[in-house]
């Protein structure tokens, strides 16, 4: 959590907070937390920011739109859920079966770029 802190103080390139974790993790795990618990900070930051607005109603979930995205990820690419709702359950039944956990915001799991925007 330090870390990820002083990532977002800084304003450091990912690789800077991936090479800080990697003497206690390694180099893969290390990219793996760095690229989640950076996407779950900007998510519940964004959404702090939003209910502060008080104009905010509804919120947007977006995906990378690249060769990684996800069917998972996909699936939820542009749907809208109003604030406090969760994805999860905007989420078709048959991929929520595959979700090992519910989930309000991204990360939906490890390694997800998504992120959401406001719909006013």
């Amino acid at each position: 959590r330090q870390s990820v802190s002083r990532w977002y103080e800084t304003g450091e390139p990912l690789s800077s907070l991936r090479r800080d974790l990697e003497p206690t993790f390694g180099e893969l795990r290390a990219q793996a937390i760095s690229e989640t618990e950076t996407t779950a900070a900007a998510a519940r930051g964004s959404v702090i920011g939003y209910e502060e607005s008080g104009v905010v109603t509804r919120i947007r979930w977006h995906t990378v739109n690249d060769e990684r995205q996800c069917p998972l990820c996909s699936s939820l690419d542009g749907v809208t859920v109003a604030m406090g709702d969760s994805f999860y359950d905007a989420m078709p039944a048959n991929l929520q079966s595959k979700v090992r956990r519910r989930f309000d915001l991204p990360p939906l799991h490890p390694r997800c770029r998504c992120r959401v925007s406001p719909v006013l």
